[in-house]
């Protein structure tokens, strides 16, 4: 990808990691030299000072002043270029750590797990691992902006779209994967920007009317003040040999400044928080401006980002703004504060900027954040393209063509590759629509529901799912796979339990095309009630519009795929070699004819007499 032959994506993150380590050693040292040069510059200007003085040299005063200013100034502006280099050789050096993580168990401490979205009464997320810690979003979010994060967030909650929209985000994450060294570039920006957080004060500033008095004339007039004044005090000079001509000018100015200056105080203090993040977000948006992409729908979210009004791009647009709270900054050094308000009416003429800046572009802002944080949940999910590359995008068939599942090699996409068991599957008709899974404990049943449901959810996404093949309808996800008891609520488990299976049942009655993955049905009631709940709930769920699989160690429940087509037993089992217990973690036909209950409690160290194990 990128041009290269780059077969190795770990192999390729380490080479750049390596490099990047090279290059901010190499940025840290010239930091250094340029730091020790403005001080050896202002050491040189004040030694021309003094030894013109002594000579009676004012040439060489003049002429050491004004050279040691210009090379002072140019050596700050270099100084702030490398701090801004060094600032993305860091980034680049996370990012590829990272990138090596995602292929060991490492990538379970990075920091972004998604917590802030976790929502215990969504149909599925906390039962497939879609958010917090070991999740799906914490192994391949690479989104630093808060509407990047957002985005890959909705695209995981929820099916979004039909099958043109989801394809059309299979073709931009197979393109965006494609370029390696822009997406990182695109991360490597928003990591820098990822210090505004969430945009909201910024968004509803650009968004609200202009209130700054005396707007159009009233301004035009006030911004010649600073003029007039000039011109008195130049006439009075000329006239009279006084300056006191301007006094009058200058009086009226410094009434504008005490009369305005909390307003504009306010203004730019609610600026301070994205001041070091505009920068970052014009660059980013620069990066997918300048981007030939093929896929249309890239294309088309690229265009969302052209300014409508006079032709100016938004990576410009924002540094303007940028520019303006800089030359805002001036506040902080009090002295050239209150020489450019006095005399020029500063920060009147920043806030008069920032309202000018706002009626041309302020309507645009949100969209433009927002196609930033689309390019990331995007970019995120390329990157498993990236590493993953016998990953396929799954086939999508209409509801009219029957519902199905089918995979080939299907696997748990946060398992690593040696840890992971591919299994083949197929639910829908003819095969039946209600899958039984059996086996014994810790054989791998819940591991496979949710195989199933995470490879579903990157699906509708838009991603590349863990399997050799993958075809399947479009549905409604359910799960109840960890109902848990609430002390505060006075909810038991099983209720708890029963009030998720509401939910599905409540689905299927207003004929919601939905998926049910069901793991231990009741298992907080005894276990006869635990059968007759899960015989009536199957049957309530076996309806042509849904498809489900349930995970149970109840296997009176196989009986009921000798009397109705509508359901199909499968199993997964274990072996025992010398005294051992040893799981194979594939899926079979057929129900479940081990148990190894009483083998691990005696592994546990627990005595269970003379017990045999079956």
């Amino acid at each position: 990808m990128d041009g290269s032959t780059y077969f190795s994506p770990k192999l390729r993150y380490q080479e750049k990691h390596d490099s990047s380590v090279i290059e901010r050693d190499r940025i840290r040292k010239l930091i250094s030299l340029v730091g020790n040069l403005r001080l050896l510059t202002v050491a040189a200007g004040i030694a021309a000072v003094f030894i013109g003085y002594r000579a009676g040299f004012y040439g060489v005063i003049a002429g050491g002043v004004v050279s040691g200013m210009l090379l002072f100034v140019y050596l700050a502006i270099r100084h702030g270029v490398l701090f801004r280099k060094l600032d993305e050789y860091n980034a680049l050096i996370d990012i590829n750590r990272r990138g090596g993580d995602r292929w060991t168990d490492a990538w379970r401490k990075f920091t972004e797990t998604g917590d802030a979205f976790t929502d215990h009464e969504h149909p599925y997320t906390s039962d497939l691992d879609i958010f917090g810690q070991g999740s799906l979003y914490q192994f391949c979010c690479c989104a630093r902006t808060f509407y990047g994060k957002l985005r890959l967030a909705e695209l995981f909650k929820f099916r979004d779209g039909d099958e043109a929209s989801i394809i059309a985000r299979q073709q931009a994450v197979e393109n965006l994967a494609e370029h390696f060294t822009w997406r990182q570039r695109l991360e490597c920006a928003g990591f820098q920007s990822a210090i505004a957080g969430d945009p909201h004060d910024l968004i509803a500033w650009a968004e609200s009317g202009n209130r700054t008095p005396l707007r159009l004339n009233g301004w035009r007039l006030l911004s010649w003040l600073p003029v007039g004044a000039a011109v008195a005090a130049l006439a009075g000079w000329l006239a009279a040999g006084t300056v006191f001509f301007a006094v009058p000018v200058i009086a009226v100015q410094v009434a504008i400044v005490v009369f305005t200056s909390r307003k504009n105080f306010r203004l730019f203090n609610a600026f301070d928080k994205y001041r070091k993040a505009l920068v970052p977000f014009s660059e980013c948006i620069g990066h997918i401006e300048r981007q030939p992409f093929t896929a249309s729908y890239l294309q088309e979210r690229r265009n969302d980002i052209t300014d409508g009004n006079e032709g100016v791009c938004a990576s410009t647009a924002l540094g303007q703004l940028a520019r303006i709270i800089d030359a805002a900054e001036a506040r902080l050094s009090p002295l050239p504060w209150l020489l450019a308000n006095v005399l020029l009416l500063w920060d009147l003429r920043c806030r008069f900027r920032l309202d000018r800046w706002k009626e041309r572009h302020g309507r645009r802002v949100r969209s433009w954040l927002s196609c930033i944080g689309e390019f990331e949940a995007l970019s995120s999910l390329a990157l498993l393209r990236y590493d993953h590359a016998d990953w396929v995008f799954p086939k999508f068939i209409e509801e009219t063509a029957g519902l199905c599942v089918r995979a080939k090699a299907l696997g748990h996409p946060l398992l690593r590759k040696d840890q992971r068991v591919a299994n083949d599957f197929s639910l829908g008709p003819p095969d039946g629509s209600v899958g039984i899974i059996t086996g014994s404990n810790m054989s791998g049943k819940s591991t496979f529901l949710r195989s199933i449901g995470c490879n579903l959810v990157l699906a509708y996404a838009g991603g590349p799912v863990c399997a050799a093949s993958f075809t399947v309808s479009f549905f409604a996800l359910y799960t109840s796979m960890r109902a848990g008891d609430d002390l505060l609520s006075h909810t038991s488990t099983f209720y708890a339990e029963l009030l998720r299976i509401r939910k599905i049942v409540d689905a299927a009655k207003r004929g919601q095309t939905l998926l049910f993955l069901l793991d231990e049905l009741f298992s907080g009631t005894n276990s006869t009630d635990r059968h007759d709940g899960a015989v009536t709930l199957l049957r309530e769920l076996a309806k042509p519009h849904t498809l489900g699989l349930i995970s149970t160690h109840d296997l009176a429940l196989c009986s009921l795929a000798d009397r109705e087509d509508t359901y199909t037993n499968h199993h997964f089992r274990e072996t025992y070699v010398d005294d051992d217990l040893h799981f194979d973690y594939t899926l079979r036909d057929g129900p479940s004819t081990t148990r190894n209950a009483l083998f691990l409690m005696r592994k546990a160290g627990i005595d269970v007499g003379g017990n045999t194990i079956k």
